[in-house]
């Protein structure tokens, strides 16, 4: 396991050429909306591109009403007299009512969108091109409790027809689509803290991260409850809040920690994290690859920071020679250039995508080369035409 400095090393002013900001972009927008914002998610295509119409979706938190809102993104500039003025804003285009503060938020198609709720539940939506509405289709009511005290569902992941559920009550749920009863129930009595976040992998893993710095590997094939891995942060406990695997590589997965570090763990090593970086300055909320660009990883973080990690520079030639001088026997391919700290520490260029923002941002989503924030200073941040390599 080895540990890199991001956060300290900047600010001490070593090595600057590998860290920079979007001060004055000329393609930042930031539209205030009245609202805290939680979840952001871009809606696909079904070749998982986005629409002519750069739809995307924003949930809210800590509102008397909190709301489900579809918005539209027209990209460009508007023109008056011959003069090019400011970036085109989203508009809104639909909302609807949501029960509890949203605390995940994904479109599993380009019409159907699933939202978790701080009260428990979860709800699947459909938005109609055609008309341009959002409704409710389905709702999995008090699904994370603890005796008749609702608990939050914390996050959930989808591997069609099954959606996995987890929450503050130590609580998996395994549900299908359109069946109002879970399907399977584990509960991780064991841990007895809140789970953070899932994510599949293939057909029948996914992996859990929970609030005493554990990820788990679960099995759905194995006859008992238990699971098939346990990793662990070695020291102080410290609660993981998210996790991301690399679209091609899904043995890499990528955690960010309420103490602001990005752990990067290699899920075929037995016990302990690869890598842990000392990044942000507070808790990490998302962490998200591009799909098809998984050079650039983006972390959004409770200090009000939004990082563009460019691994682009990375080549073969560039790894260190102990990487390079492998047997024929292990592939170069089978090794991941974020696995390695020093790789890491001397070759990513890391930006900074918002300098000017001070309240949390709350989550983030890409889609080709535009990135959405969500904040608690009510407000979209996007940040559009990124350079992506």
């Amino acid at each position: 396991m080895a540990f890199a400095e991001v956060h300290s090393r900047v600010s001490k002013g070593h090595g600057q050429h590998n860290f920079q900001s979007l001060q004055g972009h000329e393609n930042l927008l930031v539209k205030y909306t009245q609202q805290k914002i939680s979840k952001v998610c871009w809606r696909p295509n079904s070749k998982g591109y986005s629409s002519h119409e750069n739809i995307f979706a924003t949930g809210t938190w800590d509102e008397p009403q909190n709301v489900v809102n579809i918005w539209n993104l027209e990209k460009g500039r508007t023109y008056q007299e011959g003069k090019e003025s400011a970036l085109n804003e989203p508009q809104l285009v639909t909302s609807i009512p949501h029960q509890g503060g949203i605390t995940d938020m994904k479109f599993i198609d380009d019409e159907k969108l699933l939202a978790s709720s701080s009260n428990g539940s979860l709800q699947l939506m459909r938005y109609s091109r055609s008309r341009q509405d959002l409704q409710s289709v389905f709702k999995w009511k008090n699904i994370h409790h603890v005796s008749s005290k609702a608990y939050p569902c914390t996050g959930f992941a989808v591997n069609m027809p099954n959606v996995i559920t987890v929450g503050e009550d130590s609580r998996i749920n395994i549900l299908k689509i359109d069946v109002q009863a879970p399907i399977a129930t584990i509960e991780d009595s064991v841990s007895g803290c809140s789970i953070n976040a899932v994510t599949c992998e293939g057909m029948t893993e996914f992996i859990t991260v929970d609030s005493m710095g554990r990820l788990k590997v679960w099995d759905l094939r194995q006859p008992d409850v238990k699971p098939a891995k346990i990793m662990v942060l070695s020291g102080e406990q410290i609660s993981l809040q998210c996790i991301e695997q690399h679209p091609n590589q899904p043995h890499v997965a990528i955690t960010g920690s309420h103490d602001g570090s990005i752990i990067i763990w290699d899920l075929r090593q037995d016990r302990y994290p690869a890598v842990i970086l000392k990044a942000h300055l507070s808790t990490v909320w998302e962490v998200k690859f591009h799909r098809h660009f998984p050079n650039n990883l983006f972390t959004c973080s409770d200090d009000g920071t939004i990082w563009h990690w460019d691994g682009s520079l990375i080549t073969s030639t560039t790894l260190p020679t102990s990487i390079r001088n492998f047997s024929d026997t292990e592939s170069m391919t089978n090794t991941n250039p974020w696995l390695i700290s020093d790789v890491i520490r001397n070759k990513i260029k890391i930006t900074s995508l918002a300098p000017h923002n001070k309240l949390p941002i709350n989550s983030c989503d890409i889609i080709n080369q535009d990135l959405i924030c969500g904040t608690d200073g009510e407000a979209i941040v996007i940040a559009q035409d990124l350079l992506l390599k």
